[in-house]
């Protein structure tokens, strides 16, 4: 989603006009306001100076309904009540420091068949603008045959299994693509598989349309 980046200062800029200047690199990269922030005296745009502005925190913005592509992270599921034994883990690794597990208790721990009633589920609620086709892609850091699984379905429909890919550290996996998903609301569920698979930020990316 939206953050506000600290991209570097510029040292020792001498009183009078400067032109800070962007250029496209790739496409995608969604840029919004630009804040700068002087050291000493004034600084402004145009001809009417303004105090350099003290900076501020900001609370995250709502997802813009402009986009084909929505980032949820899992953890954001962390207060449902069937979320547990899923837990929130701390990992430097991890998108924003966090991601959800089943813990691993050694025992190699697994949920062979999904259930609607099963504990360990972590529903993601999102809208569509029109009848579009979604690709579902998940980060996720699963060390081994015995930690490499999850289930998930879309809305009421039937489970699936991801399984059989172990990743070396943090991947991004490409699941599947629900096609034709119908304008308006969706909600995608996982369910835990085997227990230490950890599961970081899922990405949506609508084929038309928008999607939050």
């Amino acid at each position: 989603g939206w953050q506000t980046l600290n991209i570097t200062t510029f040292n020792n800029l001498s009183a009078g006009s400067h032109t800070l200047t962007i250029e496209r690199r790739e496409d995608g990269a969604e840029l919004d306001m630009i804040t700068l922030t002087a050291s000493a005296g004034t600084i402004s745009t145009g001809s009417t100076p303004t105090s350099a502005p003290t900076p501020v925190p900001t609370s995250v913005p709502t997802p813009v309904q402009g986009s084909n592509v929505l980032d949820i992270e899992t953890e954001s599921a962390s207060g449902q009540g069937n979320f547990s034994p899923f837990t929130v883990q701390s990992d430097s690794g991890a998108s924003g420091g966090q991601c959800i597990v089943w813990p691993n208790n050694g025992s190699n721990q697994i949920n062979s068949s999904a259930s609607d009633s099963a504990s360990g589920q972590a529903a993601y609620s999102f809208n569509l603008s029109q009848t579009a086709n979604v690709t579902f892609e998940i980060r996720v850091d699963m060390p081994n045959g015995n930690d490499d699984s999850f289930h998930y379905k879309m809305d009421s429909g039937s489970w699936s299994t991801q399984n059989n890919t172990s990743t070396n550290g943090w991947q991004t996996l490409n699941i599947t693509t629900f096609n034709n998903l119908s304008a308006g609301s969706h909600t995608l569920t996982i369910e835990r598989r085997e227990d230490g698979a950890e599961l970081d930020v899922i990405t949506l990316t609508a084929s038309s349309g928008t999607i939050y």
